[in-house]
């Protein structure tokens, strides 16, 4: 479902569920149990979950309730509702720094507009943040799964080249676009 190290995205329109897919997805590869109920997690990961969409008393009730169905995890971290620009030099070193702390095998970052100010549509803007990832990627050994909002599903499920062009692994509630969709959901 997730390559090891890949850089993706797990897209959709607003409230389609994207962020507890996620939050799900971090609970199987850190409990060691099957992802959605049926994809084996062969052995049990670290997971770096960096949410900035919930609010720190729904994101703490979400968590609490994935604990009740995966049981704790001990090789997942969580940060909650702390700034974090891709295009600030600070807050990039402050990544680096977390990213180096926990060392993940798979970093998720939700969502794509809160950690970017840039424009989303920007090739070159996007293209970016791209290299940056690919940068930590290749540093730390991680894989990021980034949550992105789309509004429109189908062909024009992003718009952003520099985003299709480097995703390894997309996961969205559309009909796959072209071959680059590798699991829909």
């Amino acid at each position: 479902i997730w390559p090891e190290h890949a850089i993706g995205f797990v897209a959709g329109p607003p409230k389609s569920f994207k962020s507890f897919l996620v939050r799900d997805m971090a609970f199987a590869l850190a409990t060691g149990k099957p992802f959605l109920g049926r994809f084996e997690v062969p052995v049990p990961r670290t997971v770096l979950l960096i949410d900035h969409e919930s609010s720190r008393a729904a994101f703490s009730d979400r968590i609490r309730k994935a604990e009740a169905r995966f049981g704790i995890a001990p090789t997942l971290y969580l940060i909650s509702n702390r700034a974090l620009s891709l295009e600030d030099p600070v807050d990039v070193d402050r990544l680096r720094l977390e990213i180096g702390s926990v060392r993940p095998d798979l970093t998720i970052l939700d969502p794509l507009a809160s950690f970017t100010r840039g424009d989303e549509n920007s090739a070159q803007q996007m293209g970016v943040v791209v290299r940056l990832l690919r940068g930590m990627r290749d540093e730390f050994g991680t894989g990021f799964a980034i949550v992105h909002h789309v509004l429109r599903v189908g062909p024009r499920l992003f718009d952003q080249s520099a985003l299709v062009g480097d995703a390894e692994d997309i996961f969205a509630d559309a009909a796959p676009v072209a071959g680059e969709i590798i699991a829909i959901l």
